[in-house]
């Protein structure tokens, strides 16, 4: 390893040869003692380790401590070694702190037991999986292929007799009897007559009879007799024989339904409760969890940072499965460990816990690594099939940016949105999820499309606005999770609790709270509801006192549902109830000015809401009931605001400049100004706005109480400033 040395460590080192240890210059005799906790110098002055800078001691590693014997540095060639260091987790054991008994205090599971990989020379933690609470010594041992108690035996004297389930209908195999965890697999009641997994679904004890399929599906030894109850159909979309949703009753074969629930994406074929866990970071046997097992308490995503554990292969980019802060490009943490996964420690730090000299992190978070152009206005393409990129969103004080890949968060975190728990004056990297393309934040929540067309969500799933990513509603922090039944979404936004994608297929799904109407009469739900729309091509939200959402189609026509049955807010008509139709035609763009949602016309904008703000001049109250041309806004290609109840202030930017103009909200936003002008604008931040550069930057101007603006400090600025990302 490279070592690096100061110009006063250097100085030391000529001298070496003119001066000694002792407190006079002669050299230390040998019974003078080197307790390295007092290391007697022999004089009445005792021994002081500040004092090794004056020449008294050698400090060859520059880091303040005198070597031993007449200093306490156990290794004078390690800047990173010495007492009263911190120690860390390093896996490496190596001793910071010069004391071997400590071995760092890492435990991310708060059971109480430092992570047995935390290491100094052979003296360990005890905890043997330090990413679940219900593993360390002394736990009972339960039977779940774990080792509970961490004594290196899973599962013993915990597994039961029964017999196995392999079409998972609950009825076992006579013929197969089993010792194995209750559960998923293992049945009691061995009356299954065919429990074959490839033909799951066909027959089953619990199953009514199906005229003219030519089997016994109610194993009662006859085919087809009829005359019993009917059987029970789940809607199967994918045809994997396993469905979702509520039971329809048929006597006869239902075309796309099936006779078995318990699918976990009934819009992907390969994951169902019959099909083999693979090491790929997801559940693909819908058993709750991605659960592959590669060694004991070592499964494919042990951590659930969203990144699959090395081990299982390219392409895995997990090198630290048991830490959720290590993964392929994550940020360096200085910490004594390889965050990021590019087989260097510490490399974009100023000082390297390990002493070794720091290198360039080698990520550039701009738009070379996104893989789309940062530059470009919002563009839904041709199609419902193509992405529509929103690089930087905001909600109330907290905002977040789709850059290189990862989800960037900064400001308010009363609720997780950062994606943790911890609060940061400075843009944050959120664990768990990768290959981002766009972002959506919402009330006290936010989420992540990624370039496969799933949906991360993470923050407070008060309201269920988190949806089946965090399963029953709850306002505790979550951490960032998928949400299931979403593979192909395009686009995503977020308003209130609510966020609303668009599909490939040209529908829109929406889940959290249905107080406004937007889940068509659901008063809330966690599972995504269609809307009952088709052919969209781009979608937009808008309203902070009535949450209304509004879709484009690729006809040209906008339609929006929600409102609380608002006729303002939804353009002239009752959208709470059912989706409306705002009568407009050769519609190009769809933009949300806080409270008010406009629609591009050729070079007019036609909007209409609770306010649409006077950008050109001083504020102005506008509510407009049905869709009216503005003509203030006719220069600008994007349009962007701050919503703060029924008032607000906005700004609209075309090539060249940006004009904004609404109160100036204390400072935040003076009245009519000028600035860069910037192809994406956020919407609803409450006290700030954020905009996308031509050159992929992000600025904000407004308040920074919350850190809203990003810069690292809670001054408000009245101009546009540039937000901090990590490096």
């Amino acid at each position: 390893m490279v070592r690096r040395f100061s110009m006063r460590a250097l100085v030391v080192i000529a001298a070496l040869s003119l001066f000694g240890c002792g407190d006079d210059g002669d050299a230390v005799p040998p019974d003078a003692g080197s307790d390295a906790s007092r290391a007697d110098l022999g004089s009445d002055a005792g021994f002081d380790a500040s004092r090794a800078d004056l020449g008294e001691c050698p400090d060859v590693d520059g880091d303040g401590r005198g070597a031993m014997p007449c200093g306490d540095d156990c290794d004078d060639n390690d800047a990173a070694r010495y007492p009263g260091a911190d120690e860390l987790c390093d896996y490496a054991g190596h001793d910071e702190d010069c004391n071997d008994s400590t071995y760092g205090t890492k435990d991310d599971d708060a059971d109480g037991y430092v992570d047995a990989r935390c290491c100094n020379g052979t003296t360990c933690g005890e905890d043997c999986d330090d990413t679940r609470g219900g593993t360390h010594p002394g736990l009972p041992e339960v039977c779940n292929r774990r080792d509970d108690d961490c004594n290196g035996v899973v599962d013993e004297d915990s597994q039961v007799p029964g017999y196995a389930d392999l079409d998972r209908d609950l009825y076992g195999d006579l013929d197969n009897p089993v010792m194995a965890c209750a559960g998923s697999g293992l049945s009691v009641n061995s009356t299954d007559c065919d429990d074959d997994s490839g033909t799951a679904g066909r027959a089953s004890p619990a199953f009514g009879e199906v005229a003219g399929d030519g089997i016994d599906n109610n194993c009662n030894g006859m085919i087809d007799e009829g005359g019993g109850p009917a059987a029970l159909w789940y809607r199967d979309a994918d045809g994997d024989g396993f469905g979702v949703g509520t039971a329809m009753s048929s006597s006869v074969v239902l075309i796309g339904y099936a006779l078995l629930a318990g699918d976990c994406d009934d819009s992907d074929g390969t994951l169902s409760p019959v099909a083999a866990e693979l090491c790929n970071g997801r559940d693909d046997d819908c058993n709750g969890q991605a659960d592959f097992a590669i060694g004991i308490n070592d499964s494919e995503d042990d951590d659930g940072d969203g990144f699959v554990d090395a081990a299982c292969g390219a392409p895995a980019n997990d090198c630290d499965d048991g830490d959720r802060s290590t993964f392929a490009r994550a940020p360096e943490l200085c910490d004594g460990r390889d965050n990021d996964c590019d087989a260097m420690i510490d490399e974009a730090c100023a000082e390297p816990m390990d002493g070794g000299v720091p290198r360039d992190l080698g990520v550039d978070f701009g738009a070379a690594d996104l893989g789309v152009d940062l530059g470009a206005p919002i563009d839904a393409g041709t199609g419902p099939s193509a992405f529509t990129a929103r690089t930087v969103a905001g909600y109330a004080s907290t905002f977040c940016a789709a850059r290189a890949g990862f989800a960037i968060c900064w400001g308010g975190n009363l609720y997780g949105q950062l994606g943790s728990t911890a609060g940061s004056t400075l843009p944050v990297v959120v664990p768990g999820v990768s290959d981002v393309v766009s972002v959506a934040v919402a009330n006290a929540a936010a989420c992540a499309l990624t370039s496969a067309g799933e949906v991360y969500c993470w923050g407070s799933d008060t309201n269920e606005a988190l949806g089946n990513a965090s399963p029953g509603a709850s306002s505790a922090p979550q951490l960032a999770a998928r949400v299931t039944g979403i593979s192909d979404a395009r686009e995503i936004v977020g308003n209130w609790y609510n966020f609303c994608v668009r599909h490939a297929t040209g529908s829109v799904s929406c889940w959290g709270d249905g107080t406004y109407g937007v889940l068509d009469g659901a008063v809330r739900s966690e599972a995504p509801v269609d809307i009952g729309l088709s052919g969209i091509v781009e979608i937009e939200a808008a309203s902070w006192s009535n949450v209304v959402f509004c879709g484009r189609s690729d006809a040209g026509r906008v339609s929006c549902w929600g409102g609380a049955s608002n006729l303002t807010t939804c353009g002239g008509g009752d959208c709470g109830t059912a989706v409306f139709d705002v009568g407009l035609s050769g519609v190009t763009q769809l933009d949300s000015v806080g409270n008010a949602i406009c629609a591009r016309v050729a070079s007019a904008w036609s909007c209409w809401g609770d306010d649409a703000p006077l950008i050109s001049g001083t504020r102005i109250s506008r509510a407009l009931a049905v869709p009216t041309v503005l003509t203030d806004y006719s220069t600008f290609l994007q349009l962007g605001g701050v919503a703060t109840g029924r008032s607000g202030a906005a700004c609209g930017s075309s090539v060249g400049t940006s004009l904004c103009g609404g109160p100036p909200i204390a400072p935040d936003l003076a009245v009519s100004f000028r600035s860069d002008w910037f192809t994406q604008l956020t919407s609803f931040g409450w006290t700030a706005m954020c905009g996308v550069t031509p050159t992929g930057g992000v600025k904000c101007v407004g308040s920074g109480s919350s850190y809203e603006l990003g810069t690292g400090t809670s001054d408000a600025s009245s101009t546009f400033v540039d937000v901090v990302f990590p490096p």
